[in-house]
């Protein structure tokens, strides 16, 4: 009798647990829309994203043993994939898998996914945002490490920057491109198209070392690392989580 009292004691519990309102955010149009949901149809679409994500990440890597080769899969993947917003069409920001299921997204957003990609893979990374010296305008690059060094890739405009002797470029490499570097990086940088009304090569002079961030955004897709970053914010513990960017003057 006991045993089942507290079973149904047990059961209601979790219920109640699992009706909790929370609530989900998606961005429109840069305006943020609230929706209150229960926690179960939120944690069920967490794990439901995260499964999918790591099938993603496991097919497109295949047989790959190389972590270049790995970074060079998952990034032709997003480059091909993931086209810029079409006119007309919302910015939606949300998840990173429902960017994916869109197949499109703006510049920050393909970033992203190749970043989340490249974690689920085993490689640290994140999204970079590179800033004009003098404009302050910025775009949306993925840093990533391999080997004890962060290296650099712009996944909209196609480029997974190399040096001429065909190694990826490192951040120190982009940052001090200069002619010496015959075909490499520096050409690449001279060549591509004006962004934001300026030479695309002058995003590229105030890069800085990334470091090892202290949470990868790509992590808060998985339960494991997510769960305990939860537990850590519920008691005021939590590390920053964002972006690499070039620091203001």
């Amino acid at each position: 009798m006991r045993l089942r009292a507290a079973a149904l004691v047990l059961v209601v519990v979790l219920v109640a647990i699992g009706l909790w309102p929370t609530t989900t955010r998606q961005g429109v149009d840069y305006a943020v829309v609230e929706r209150r949901v229960p926690l179960y149809q939120k944690g069920w679409a967490f794990v439901d994203r995260h499964r999918k994500t790591r099938a993603l990440a496991d097919s497109l890597i295949g047989e790959s043993l190389d972590p270049s080769e790995t970074v060079r899969r998952l990034f032709d993947w997003t480059h091909s994939a993931i086209a810029p917003v079409p006119p007309g069409a919302p910015v939606v920001d949300d998840h990173v898998w429902h960017t994916i299921l869109r197949r499109y997204g703006a510049e920050d957003q393909a970033a992203d996914v190749f970043a989340t990609l490249l974690v689920y893979a085993g490689i640290p990374a994140t999204v970079y945002l590179a800033r004009h010296p003098e404009s302050g305008a910025r775009i949306a690059l993925t840093s990533f490490r391999l080997q004890d060094e962060w290296h650099l890739a712009d996944v909209r405009r196609g480029h997974l920057f190399r040096t001429s002797e065909g190694h990826l470029a490192t951040i120190d490499d982009l940052s001090s491109a200069d002619e010496s570097m015959g075909d490499g990086v520096y050409r690449v940088l001279l060549e591509t198209p004006d962004v934001l009304g300026s030479p695309y090569v002058s995003f590229f002079s105030r890069l800085h070392a990334v470091g090892d961030p202290p949470v990868l955004r790509g992590e808060l897709q998985m339960p494991g690392p997510r769960l305990r970053f939860e537990v850590a914010r519920l008691f005021g513990r939590a590390p920053p989580v964002g972006w690499a960017s070039v620091p203001e003057e």
